[in-house]
């Protein structure tokens, strides 16, 4: 049986299950193929008679992309257009618990400021992946 959930005017950039609950999911969304317009964060579970909306966020810039986090299961983080990680906590229907406009290589919440920004692309980054086999390494995509 096929499970679909629908998001009238939202284009879904990025899906990922929760490490911790393997029936739900987090997708980060934008209006109008992330040329214009705003973005909505969907947590989602899987039913046994479809796809159930858990909470959802709006966000004021396209979101394109969207990770667990490996240590709280209530935990998201998504990136946006405008060039923001936004911390989530799924637990709370609130307003993210932090943003930081920038890239870098780790984002720790306990910390004030990032560890580092990395650079090298010159265009928006779509998408990034941590290695499982190699500590420290990731592959990002411009």
């Amino acid at each position: 049986m096929e499970k679909v959930f629908r998001c009238p005017g939202r284009h879904g950039y990025a899906v990922k299950v929760s490490p911790f609950i393997p029936s739900r999911v987090a997708c980060a969304t934008s209006q109008f193929y992330g040329i214009a317009g705003c973005g909505t964060l969907l947590v989602l579970d899987e039913t046994e008679t479809g796809v159930a909306l858990v909470r959802s966020w709006e966000w004021g810039d396209g979101l394109f992309d969207v990770a667990w986090s490996e240590a709280n299961e209530h935990i998201v983080v998504a990136g946006g257009g405008d060039g923001t990680l936004q911390l989530w906590d799924t637990a709370n229907n609130s307003a993210p618990l932090r943003v930081a406009k920038e890239h870098t290589q780790e984002w720790d919440p306990a910390l004030s400021q990032s560890l580092t920004t990395l650079r090298g692309h010159e265009g928006v980054i779509y998408s990034t992946v941590w290695s499982p086999h190699i500590p420290g390494c990731f592959a990002s995509a411009s």
